[in-house]
């Protein structure tokens, strides 16, 4: 038709066909001309084609299906992909009629264990047993079966298997079935691997979430919000909140004790410090760094450094003591041998009958040569802190004795003093050291009440310790004097009233008893010095 319409007028036009005789005679025609073909005019040559192109076409298709018969293999791929299909009702015979063909079928394409188990669960779920079920039954166990390989292979595919359509030749029934099989079997196998990575995920989700429930950091994930998502047992611990009342609220809020806020753009890592509303202050080590996965977030980790801290600040002490110890001896050694000559050259002289200035000067001498003696006693008493016997001890004994020595002390008189001693074991201690502590923190209670005031004096047992609290009404200490008070020679009394190695002598002591001595105090409200003594199991 495009040959007849368009090229055949292209090449009159240009001369290579001459319009004569028999091309003459079609252009000439009213049916034939190719310009107008059957008369056709008034369209331009373009649509004057197409128009004749497609009419030919359809009706060439049309006669040619209506005179022709449809083959074979078209009338298969009809009645398998067609909808509006029906199957028509082949008879029974052609169909697997007993409960041995139905599972025999079934476990070609299933397994023969799933088939059977199948069949057992629809003859158990419709009372019936493999003896006694009908023909009614049967065709609803081929019904079941259907769906079932319905649901694996699709309803197409399941209908083929179980309706003998005869579209099909027996070469192609086998060769279909074959196929089903080797496509059940991947199936089966591809089940059993996806099964397989599942509890493997599974195993490896639960790996990983008892790692993390597990160590001793508290482990937090937060998304861009700041909400938690994620809280584990040792950030429950740290921070006295459960995991159901911290999900999905936001962190700021969870962790406001903080100070200074790790959330805060300066702060990504480093030391904290958490003022609980429950239980002593914390020290914490935080870090918090952004999830780089799909999840968008972060990525919380806290850390108690709190006894680390503590153990450390205790090492410092002890070296910084042994140091001075160390020097401590050697000074009292240098200084108490010319000392001692010239307490003996003023104790010659004041026998001698002087004028009342030199027994002035004299006595003044005297004065200060004593106040040197006292230093150097009490830089001999630290220097000689060193392991000594300890034996089973009773304190309510060393308290009393204790007492004793300084209710003559007229700086006492005004000072109330109460004591209660609660039924403990007998320690093995050092009964001259312990003494010694206590003596020390009562002078140092009767210094910070020079007007008077009230000290009470607690011993009990506690949790494995003996805890012994002395505590006062005086002025109090400083904050930033509280964690320097056991350091020695630090003092607040004054030049003339302390050496400032009472309570750095008291720290020693404890300590080599293998026990605590803290201090809680506050400007204006008194002091209070807690020791705790572990209690000896063999005693």
């Amino acid at each position: 038709i495009w040959l007849y319409t368009l090229l055949m007028p292209a090449l009159t036009r240009a001369g290579i066909i001459e319009v004569k005789g028999v091309v003459w005679y079609i252009f000439s025609s009213g049916l034939l001309n190719p310009t107008a073909l059957f008369g056709l005019e008034g369209l331009d040559r373009w649509s004057h084609s197409l128009f004749w192109g497609l009419f030919f076409n359809i009706f060439f298709l049309v006669t040619v299906s209506l005179l022709t018969k449809q083959s074979d293999l078209d009338t298969r791929q009809s009645i398998i992909f067609v909808d509006s299909y029906t199957t028509p009702d082949f008879p029974l015979s052609t169909r697997p009629g007993t409960l041995t063909e139905i599972e025999s079928l079934l476990g070609q394409y299933i397994g023969p264990s799933e088939a059977r188990e199948a069949v057992d669960g629809f003859l158990l779920k419709n009372y019936f047993s493999r003896e006694s079920i009908k023909e009614e039954g049967l065709i609803h166990l081929r019904t079941e079966a259907e769906r079932i390989l319905s649901g694996v292979l699709g309803p197409t595919v399941s209908t083929l298997i179980f309706q003998d359509r005869t579209i099909l030749t027996p070469d192609e029934k086998v060769q279909i079935s074959a196929s089903i099989r080797r496509i059940s079997r991947s199936l089966r196998l591809s089940r059993q691997e996806l099964a397989e990575a599942n509890r493997q995920l599974v195993m490896l989700k639960e790996f990983s979430e008892n790692i993390i429930e597990s160590i001793p950091l508290g482990v937090a994930t937060l998304n861009e919000r700041l909400q938690v998502r994620y809280w584990n047992l040792a950030m429950e611990k740290i921070t006295g909140i459960s995991k159901e009342d911290a999900l999905d609220v936001e962190a700021k809020i969870l962790l406001s004790c903080l100070e200074p806020d790790i959330f805060s753009q300066k702060l990504r890592e480093g030391e904290i410090t958490c003022n609980r509303t429950f239980g002593p202050a914390m020290i914490l080590k935080g870090y918090l760094s952004r999830l780089t996965g799909a999840e968008k977030g972060f990525v919380l980790v806290l850390e108690d450094i709190t006894e680390k801290k503590k153990i450390e600040e205790d090492l410092f002490r002890a070296t910084k003591h042994a140091s001075i110890g160390r020097l401590a001896a050697g000074v009292s050694h240098e200084i108490g041998n010319p000392l001692a000559s010239i307490s003996s050259l003023v104790q010659e002289l004041q026998t001698e009958d002087l004028s009342g200035f030199v027994k002035g000067a004299l006595e003044t001498i005297n004065l200060h040569v004593n106040r040197i003696a006292r230093i150097v006693k009490n830089l001999g008493d630290f220097a000689r802190l060193y392991p000594r016997q300890k034996i089973p001890t009773n304190l309510k004994d060393i308290l009393n004795n204790t007492l004793d020595l300084v209710k003559y002390d007229k700086h006492f008189r005004k000072i109330r003093i109460r004591s209660e001693i609660l039924e403990t074991p007998p320690l093995k201690l050092d009964p001259d050291q312990i003494q010694q502590v206590f003596l020390n923190l009562l002078l140092n209670a009767r210094d910070a009440m020079p007007d008077g005031g009230d000290l009470s004096i607690l011993i009990k047992p506690l949790n494995g310790f003996v805890e012994m609290i002395f505590s006062d009404s005086g002025h109090g200490i400083d904050l930033e004097h509280k964690d320097k008070v056991f350091d020695p020679f630090f003092s607040t009394k004054g030049p003339t009233m302390g050496t400032g190695l009472g309570l750095s002598i008291c720290y020693s002591i404890i300590k080599d008893h293998g026990g605590t001595i803290d201090i809680e105090s506050e400007k204006g409200k008194g002091t209070r010095f807690i020791i705790k003594i572990p209690i000896n199991k063999k005693n």
